[in-house]
Order: C-alpha cells, then sequence, then structure tokens
C-alpha cells in the first residue's frame, strides 16, 4: 500500500471557520467532533459511496466520538476485541458499501 497523500488528510478546524453556514450542532461532543460529523455529512453529500478510517489516540475519545457518530447517524465500527471480531470489522469496511448511514 502507499503512503496517504496530502490531499487525503483532514485538518479539522472550528465549525464556522470554513463559513459554510450553519454548524451541527454536538452538544457535549465539542468544535473538533462537530467539525468531523460536518466533513463526514459533506462527504457523503459528494460521494455517497466514500469510506473513512479515523484513528484515535485514547480510549475515552474514542467513546466519544463513537457516541456522536451514532447519535448523528453515521454508521462506524469500532476496531477492538478478539482477532477474529477485529479481522470480520475490517473485512466488512474492505467490502462492504460506502457511505450507508442509519438515518
Amino acid at each position: 500500500r502507499e503512503a496517504a497523500k496530502p490531499q487525503q488528510v483532514m485538518r479539522l478546524s472550528s465549525p464556522d471557520s470554513d463559513g459554510s453556514g450553519s454548524p451541527i450542532k454536538c452538544g457535549p461532543y465539542g468544535s473538533k467532533i462537530t467539525r468531523l460529523i460536518e466533513f463526514l455529512a459533506d462527504m457523503k453529500a459528494k460521494e455517497p459511496d466514500a469510506k473513512a478510517i479515523l484513528f484515535v489516540q485514547w480510549e475515552d475519545l474514542k467513546r466519544k466520538v463513537a457516541s456522536a457518530l451514532a447519535e448523528f447517524g453515521v454508521a462506524h465500527s469500532v476496531l477492538q476485541g478478539s482477532i477474529w471480531t477485529r479481522q470480520r470489522a475490517i473485512e466488512r469496511f474492505q467490502h462492504g458499501a460506502g457511505g450507508e448511514w442509519s438515518q
């Protein structure tokens, strides 16, 4: 596999910094998670079959992000558990349909 290209990496900024209008209200999730939800919604609108991988360093942040994704209807998987559970999650990501939201 090749390294990610700069245009494939997303840098988060405050929700209203891009002038795109009213930001999504994410309540307890904060501006960066709000921006992540907005980015994913925009990505879905532009490329319905697109997929994204999000790396999170801390366990509590992983739970917070997963909670926000679930609350806003973003289908997601968390890579954790036994080797077999993680393998099934990877296979679903690789071979499943992209961009499926539970709205």
